[in-house]
């Protein structure tokens, strides 16, 4: 069995690990395929559930809560590295 996550909304693209995630460990999500992580994850920080393109919102609890900075790929841990505000 793998790592469980958060995932409130069905329109989000990230999902919250509840526990440390270890590269290449599997990533459980209900009712969907799962990942592979694709680096550490620290519990309680996002990882991406699709891929999502630079300059795109992503999606927790299905608010937007910034853009990438790059694209980023499924399993990819998502924190202010890669992730920022939205301007207005």
């Amino acid at each position: 069995m793998g790592v469980k996550v958060i995932k409130i909304n069905p329109n989000d693209n990230v999902a919250v690990v509840v526990e440390p995630v270890a590269r290449g460990s599997r990533i459980e999500i209900e009712g969907e395929n799962a990942l592979v992580a694709r680096g550490d994850i620290p519990a309680n920080h996002k990882v991406a559930l699709a891929a999502i393109r630079k300059g795109a919102r992503v999606i927790k609890y299905g608010q937007s809560i910034g853009l990438a900075r790059e694209r980023i790929e499924p399993g990819e841990w998502v924190h202010v590295h890669n992730l920022t505000a939205e301007e207005g």
